[in-house]
């Protein structure tokens, strides 16, 4: 009997329904946005068609280091973005799909910290405040240019058209719009943090979460999908992330080795992407659709295996990632691509052979599900999380 009808043979003994073969499996492939002698930075923000926004670190000539905005694009690689009134740092970067990019600034001419927007053409613009404030911050960029935010003596404001308009809720931040239902989310501060979410003008509608503690909304997607996190009790007390469905909350947390976790974004798909955190390494996360978490540094392609993603910022309909990741020394940001990878050469041999054979039969009904913090058994070729029928038809069919 040849090795393939040896192959067909058991698997039609293991079952006997016919079972179709899964799609190649998800790996994601690493590219740093930022040169090798990188020591810290972070991307924050992508737009649908792959530009982003963060922030890095630099030591200029006869200068001090500073952290300084960022846009980047397959096209024109990273630019360094210019600064209002000498500031010397900056964070929060956001990036939206007009493209306009917006940041917290502060150093400089500034006292305090403001928000600051750069259009196309690069030119920084310091967002309109009333007189004498000195901090602002702004949230995610919408699609449509519109930047939400915080004024200091306002509260939760949306900046457009060259003026900004309260949202009427003093001591909150806005964190992300939904331009397509105007449906914003944010943080409502006051003796506990509440996460809230205003509806087409409506005053801000606190979101329930499964514990007592405080909460907040980073992000929303265009069905109304809204992520964030919350404390199980006080402020000290273990973070988890969450996840509002028509303002039901869903516990995303998977217990294991890390005692925390939070989301940060969502895309219109429905996956999440956020962090997971101490006392182990932290690790950037997602979660599918259905809330199953997927730890990105184990779904990496094999020529990226020795990167490891420390957190995940931002996710685009065709489920790029942004975020950071390090390796031999670099920490920076980090653009994540999907990528269909499947290998059935198991034991790396270069062919696909009788030996990949009895590695996929030695791992026989192994899976990950019972330990989502496990990497995935080698001979699960189709990622579905278990060794089954369906890879070894996989095996069969890429045989020699």
């Amino acid at each position: 009997m040849t090795c393939r009808a040896l192959a067909t043979a058991l698997a039609l003994t293991a079952l006997t329904d016919a079972v179709s073969a899964e799609p190649p499996c998800t790996r994601y492939r690493v590219t740093p946005l930022a040169g090798p002698d990188c020591t810290s930075g972070a991307a924050a923000s992508i737009t649908e068609d792959g530009r982003v926004a963060g922030w890095i670190r630099i030591t200029l000539p006869s200068q001090p280091e500073q952290s300084r905005i960022f846009r980047w694009s397959a096209g024109e690689g990273m630019v360094l973005l210019p600064m209002p009134g000498g500031a010397s740092q900056g964070h929060g970067a956001s990036i939206s799909d007009a493209g306009t990019v917006s940041a917290i600034v502060y150093g400089g001419a500034f006292t305090g910290a403001r928000a600051v927007r750069w259009d196309t053409d690069d030119v920084p613009a310091v967002l309109p405040v009333p007189d004498g404030v000195e901090v602002s911050e702004p949230g995610r960029a919408a699609a449509d240019g519109v930047i939400p935010g915080r004024i200091e003596t306002i509260g939760a404001v949306l900046w457009s058209g060259g003026g900004f308009l309260p949202l009427g809720t003093i001591g909150a931040v806005a964190s992300a719009r939904d331009h397509s239902t105007d449906i914003i989310v944010g943080t409502a501060h006051g003796l506990t943090q509440q996460a809230v979410r205003w509806r087409s003008g409506g005053p801000a509608e606190t979101l329930p979460v499964p514990g007592t503690g405080n909460a907040w909304a980073m992000d929303v997607n265009a069905s109304g999908r809204i992520v964030g996190a919350y404390h199980l009790a006080g402020a000290g007390s273990p973070r988890r992330a969450v996840r509002w469905d028509d303002g039901v909350p869903e516990n995303l947390h998977v217990d294991g080795p890390y005692l925390h976790s939070s989301a940060s974004a969502c895309n219109d798909a429905g996956w999440t992407v956020g962090s997971l955190w101490y006392p182990a390494i932290d690790g950037a996360a997602a979660w599918d659709p259905a809330g199953r978490l997927v730890l990105l540094s184990q779904r990496l392609h094999p020529d990226d295996h020795d990167w490891t993603i420390v957190d995940a910022a931002d996710i685009n309909a065709g489920g790029k990632i942004v975020g950071t990741g390090t390796r031999s020394g670099y920490h920076g940001p980090v653009l994540l691509t999907p990528v269909a990878h499947e290998s059935a050469d198991l034991d790396g041999n270069g062919r696909v052979d009788f030996m990949d054979l009895l590695v996929l039969l030695g791992s026989w009904g192994l899976t990950s599900d019972e330990d989502p913090f496990a990497p995935p058994p080698s001979a699960d070729i189709d990622c579905s999380g278990t060794v089954d029928l369906a890879d070894l038809l996989r095996l069969l069919a890429l045989w020699g």
